[in-house]
């Protein structure tokens, strides 16, 4: 300790080197704690994040599952590691009738771009009457769609306007009928960048990347199984009663590298 000339005192070297080192530790460990309670709240928040986008993409999933009516056709492949269906897309009315077996109808909500691909079609509310047969929706094939500026034989207010060239049974339908377009979908993995995606495919497109990465199909990262009305496996798509889906995703722990594998699985009750 070193003394002034009024008395008082000081420190000496070796304690300001003694106090200087305390703080340094003192705030060494402050700095190590907030980095690892920042580490851990990007892990918490990467892990809230990846779970809720698996939770979205397999809501999406389920739904569509739950839509489907395997009796009326809706289920055109069922496999253990994807399954393919018949998706509504949009909606809109029957406004006209012309000859030669075409239906004419505005799109009241209009879900995106109908081609008229292989395996599009609509369904067309089709109204019973007395002594026919009751009311219920009809599934045709759509053979062509052209757009234009078609008069209808009411006023709506609409988006687009389409003439679609269907064929099959049209009795019974009627101006203002409901039209509902629908097209193939494919839910599946697919591999992009080394690494497996839960896709989604419209149509003949490319799969669209939904969420993942996944664990392998050969790892079950998507598996669905098939069961009948009496809770046995089936093979056969109009057979279907449920479908119980298995998901499995998997996150890469930074900066360890540590990985962690996301279960979610889902039991869907399909339309008779």
């Amino acid at each position: 300790m070193i003394s002034d000339r009024d008395g008082s005192r000081g420190f000496t070297l070796v304690e300001l080197l003694l106090y200087l080192t305390l703080g340094g530790i003192v705030i060494g460990a402050l700095v190590s704690v907030a980095t690892f309670h920042q580490r851990d709240m990007g892990r918490q928040t990467d892990l809230t994040a990846s779970r809720a986008k698996l939770r979205d993409s397999m809501g999406l999933l389920t739904s569509e599952l739950r839509a489907i009516a395997p009796a009326r056709g809706d289920l055109l492949a069922i496999h253990r590691d994807s399954v393919t269906l018949r998706s509504v897309q949009g909606s809109g009315v029957v406004c006209g009738m012309p000859p030669g077996g075409s239906i004419r109808y505005d799109i009241l909500l209009d879900a995106g771009e109908f081609p008229a691909q292989a395996e599009d079609s609509v369904l067309i509310f089709a109204a019973g009457g007395p002594g026919a047969f009751g009311d219920r929706w009809k599934t045709l094939k759509v053979a062509g769609v052209t757009a234009g500026n078609y008069p209808c034989a009411f006023t709506v207010t609409k988006h687009a306007e389409y003439r679609l060239q269907v064929t099959g049974d049209s009795a019974r339908i009627r101006v203002g009928s409901p039209v509902r377009t629908v097209r193939r979908i494919t839910y599946a993995l697919f591999s992009d960048g080394g690494s497996w995606w839960l896709g989604r495919r419209v149509g003949t497109r490319p799969f669209e990347r939904l969420t993942g990465p996944f664990l392998a199909p050969a790892d079950s990262g998507l598996a669905f199984s098939y069961l009948d009305a009496a809770g046995s496996p089936t093979t056969n798509p109009a057979a279907v009663a449920s479908i119980h889906v298995l998901a499995r995703a998997q996150r890469i722990i930074r900066p360890q590298g540590t990985v962690r594998i996301d279960s979610l699985r889902a039991r869907v009750a399909v339309r008779g």
